[in-house]
């Protein structure tokens, strides 16, 4: 969520995930020129609100209900995906109101699919 748009007070982990995203699909480029692709996958996650030690928040979605579902997307990962853009919010780890503030160039579809780099 945070690495698709910002929110007030928390630049600095704003920041964070805007460079996890940045960094992930440079280093599919990588792999892809290295000639890896196929072997090396490299995909952002956002994994939606999940409740954690660090996030105990009550509208958290439970680590157990996440993870099977977290685990499915990405084993079902195709070589051609390395590099995309991969959310939980299809599958309601994230709420409409909050993927409504996402910031995503015109044209460009919401990530809550696998959306492969230019």
């Amino acid at each position: 969520g945070i690495a698709h748009s910002t929110t007030h007070m928390q630049a600095a982990y704003a920041a964070s995930k805007w460079a996890v995203e940045g960094f992930s699909k440079s280093a599919a480029q990588s792999i892809r020129a290295w000639g890896l692709d196929g072997r090396i996958l490299c995909v952002p996650l956002a994994p939606g609100c999940v409740k954690t030690e660090l996030n105990p928040v009550a509208h958290a979605h439970p680590v157990e209900k996440w993870a099977p579902q977290a685990a499915d997307m990405i084993l079902k990962l195709e070589a051609s995906q390395s590099g995309a853009s991969l959310t939980m919010a299809s599958q309601g780890f994230y709420s409409p109101t909050y993927t409504k503030t996402w910031v995503i160039p015109d044209g460009l579809p919401l990530p809550d699919e696998v959306v492969a780099p230019s």
